[in-house]
């Protein structure tokens, strides 16, 4: 009787996370083109996450979205028992397959090399290419065959939005406040120094390209239409200061001593390298690291698939930590509400999720095991080194 009784409970809960996932499905994937490399870099602090996360080495499961791999990765570092890298875009996940079979075939140099983030040829990055593509997943073998031309000029700026970024930002802020002022802002002593620099510059100027950044026909060439179905009805000139508020305060109030997000936006290869200079690299990109994390990178399973298909699997694990981006930004407030639903059902009590808000407020309202920390929010979020996001969300099951 027992036995019956478990089973139908979980038939039921499996049907229901059914029924749910295709009231939900994934509102931006049959409007965007799968196979085009969206984001090369992760513009998300990782620092963030893990202050929010504290993960337990080799008991937590953690969740993610995948983008470009940068904190799949970083949040391997800290050892939990297994990362699930879920994206529902091909070229994503091809990324990241791509980082990880080099970091298990690969010197450190010649992982730098393969993915662009050291200068090199496109001759010696195909060469790279060449020796290690037959360890690829079939898949991922075939997404890069085809885009060597990709390979040659480097990944990790050939995402739609690290070319926007390049253009809109670094090489804006080059011509108008001038690279020698940009480097000493960063190699500041203390923030009390860097103000007084970022101060000098000409604010005017300096405004006029962060609007101009977020400027909604500006933005199509770095995010999609459907990537900006719900911010139609909010005025240019909040997102705008949205944004402009967030630049000033990391301008200002963040360290940029270690600011590898914030330097490589705006100042770019001629400060960052992360053999030369680690300070301004990613964890996972840093030399020290990479033994580490050539011995736990078996421990990520990388799916190609939504995430309200995924969560809507059976005997899919319970999660203890999961991040998600800014998926919020591209989701009804309806839908975000049922698929906070869907992944309460697939969280253990205790459990926390950290994600990103843009410019939408978006935060569980009527699902009451999620419980939002808001104090813990605000602290992360006055410490992101990064300048796009109006809030940082921590959400915690407790029942």
């Amino acid at each position: 009787m027992n036995g019956n009784s478990t089973f139908q409970e979980r038939s039921v809960k499996s049907l229901s996370k059914s029924a749910m996932s295709s009231q939900l499905s994934s509102e931006v994937a049959s409007q965007l083109d799968l196979s085009v490399i969206r984001y090369s870099r992760v513009v998300e602090d990782h620092r963030v996450l893990s202050h929010a996360f504290n993960i337990v080495p080799d008991q937590d499961t953690v969740l993610s979205i995948t983008s470009s791999g940068d904190n799949v990765l970083n949040l391997l570092l800290e050892r939990p028992k297994k990362i699930v890298a879920i994206d529902m875009s091909h070229a994503q996940t091809s990324i990241l397959e791509l980082k990880l079979t080099a970091i298990r075939h690969l010197s450190y140099h010649d992982f730098l090399v393969l993915i662009g983030e050291v200068a090199a040829t496109g001759d010696e990055r195909e060469a790279v290419f060449q020796t290690m593509k037959h360890h690829l997943p079939p898949q991922a073998k075939v997404f890069w065959e085809d885009r060597v031309d990709t390979i040659r000029e480097g990944v990790a700026t050939s995402g739609r939005l690290q070319k926007y970024l390049i253009k809109m930002m670094r090489d804006q802020l080059s011509e108008t406040v001038g690279d020698q002022v940009m480097d000493s802002m960063f190699s500041a002593q203390s923030v009390e120094e860097q103000r007084q620099i970022f101060q000098s510059m000409p604010q005017d100027k300096v405004e006029a390209i962060v609007r101009a950044l977020c400027d909604k026909n500006n933005a199509l060439k770095g995010r999609s239409p459907a990537q900006q179905k719900y911010l139609s009805d909010i005025s240019q000139d909040f997102i705008a200061d949205t944004l402009l508020t967030g630049f000033n305060r990391v301008s200002s109030e963040v360290s940029l001593k270690d600011n590898f997000y914030f330097n490589w936006i705006c100042v770019g290869e001629r400060g960052y390298n992360p053999e030369s200079r680690p300070e301004f690299a990613p964890p996972y990109l840093r030399e020290e690291n990479f033994l580490a994390l050539r011995g736990l990178v078996a421990r990520v399973d990388v799916h190609t698939t939504s995430l309200e298909d995924y969560l809507s699997l059976p005997d899919i694990p319970l999660f203890n930590k999961i991040n998600l981006s800014d998926m919020f930004e591209y989701m009804s407030a309806e839908n975000t509400e049922r698929f906070f639903s869907l992944l309460s059902d697939n969280m253990a009590v205790g459990a926390r999720v950290a994600y990103w808000n843009l410019i939408l407020h978006r935060l569980p309202q009527k699902c009451p095991s999620l419980q939002h920390l808001s104090q813990l929010s605000k602290e992360l979020h006055k410490k992101d080194r990064l300048f796009f996001y109006s809030e940082v969300c921590v959400i915690e099951k407790t029942n």
